[in-house]
This record gives C-alpha cells, structure tokens and sequence, in this order.
C-alpha cells in the first residue's frame, strides 16, 4: 500500500516554557512505580506519538504526544523529555475544519452548472454525492489547525501538570497518560486538598483581615 501523503507539521507556541501558569494538576498513582523506568516512559511516547492527518484520508482529527520544543518531532531523545526530576513532553492536536459556507457556494455553483448541463435541477441523490465530494476536495485542500499543550510530570513527587484549563481537552490528555503509564491520576483541585487536609469548614471562612468593615467571618 502507497502511504498517503500528509500535511507539514509546523510548531506551536510552548506554554510550559513560556512560564504560562494556566494548567491543571493531578497526582499520579502508578500500578507499579518500578515501572517507571526512562526506557517504559521512551516506548509509551512513542507507541502513542502524533500521527498527521493524511491529505486524501477521512479523519478530520488527529491527537498524540510530541516533543516539548520540537511540535514536529516524535523521536523522544532523552534530553528531549527528561529535566532533573522532571518528564516534560507536549500533546499536539491537528484538526481540520471545513468552512459551512464554503461548501455552501461550492454546492449552489455545482447545482447551477447541472441546471444548464442537463436542464433540469439535480435529485436530492445527486445533490448529496456532489456534496460529499465537494466536501473530500475542500478536505484535501485545508490545511490543519494545531494547537498543543505542555505536559509535566515529577517522577519523585508524582506531581502531574497540565497546562490547560479546558476540561475536554484536560479529559483527553488524562485519559492518554493514564493509557500510557499504566497509572491513575488524582486531581489536585482545591476542594480535593482541602478534604486530604482534614480542614473543618470554619478554616475556610475569611480572616479578620479580608473582611470589609460591618461584615463579620462566618460571612454576615
């Protein structure tokens, strides 16, 4: 089989080493941390890595880990991905999206040369084969659009950040790292720290000190 040819990969902005502090965490529970070995971590980005949309395929969407500097890259060199204590990779998603109203000119032009061609308006059959058609050809002719976002993760502390803030997008990714590493990541939210912390409801009311003049801490 011929392999199909597929859209340049391009970069994207890097978030995580721009110092961005939009991002989600979590902390990792693994199955088993002797697992956790550079070779295992290695072979998961790779066996899960970016694959580009194909230019004559039919997926529209394509997602996978990529490396952190390099957007392009699915090689995974060690100093790509370990940091001191840290892994850092990117997860990269290419998307096409093909313009309604586009397809929308495309399909009354086409309609109108079928009109003078065969004088009669098109069947809704033929009008729905054109349509799928026009809409391969849009398809193969519109390019991607890719977004990524950095992925930390401290294999001595189990901290895990996302630096995302989009719950679809922070879904996908956690069910990704939790396929790849055999793990399951707890999230690190405010209330779930605050119910490890055993904190009464008392300590989460205002101090003195944030209280506007006439309001008192329990809030009245």
């Amino acid at each position: 089989m011929t392999p199909q040819p597929r859209w340049g990969l391009g970069r994207a902005a890097m978030p995580l080493l721009k110092g961005t502090a939009s991002y989600t965490r979590f902390r990792a529970e693994l199955s088993d941390e002797r697992n956790l070995t550079s070779d295992f971590i290695l072979e998961g980005l790779r066996l899960h890595a970016f694959q580009p949309i194909a230019v004559q395929g039919e997926d529209e969407r394509s997602a996978g880990f990529v490396e952190i500097e390099k957007h392009d890259s699915v090689d995974f060199p060690p100093s790509s991905v370990f940091q001191d204590d840290w892994m850092v990779f990117a997860w990269r998603i290419d998307t096409i999206r093909i313009s309604s109203a586009q397809l929308r000119e495309e399909l009354a032009a086409w309609a109108q040369n079928f009109e003078g061609e065969h004088e009669r308006a098109p069947s809704r059959f033929e009008k729905a084969e054109a349509k799928d058609a026009l809409r391969r050809e849009l398809r193969a002719v519109t390019p991607p659009a890719t977004k990524t976002f950095d992925v930390s993760w401290n294999m001595s502390t189990g901290a895990v950040q996302v630096f995302s803030l989009s719950r679809k997008v922070v879904d996908e990714i956690q069910a990704a790292l939790e396929k790849t590493f055999s793990c399951r990541l707890i999230p690190r939210s405010p209330m779930v720290l605050f119910d490890e912390a055993g904190l009464s409801d008392a300590s989460m009311k205002p101090t003195p000190e944030l209280c506007w003049p006439g309001m008192s801490a329990d809030g009245h």
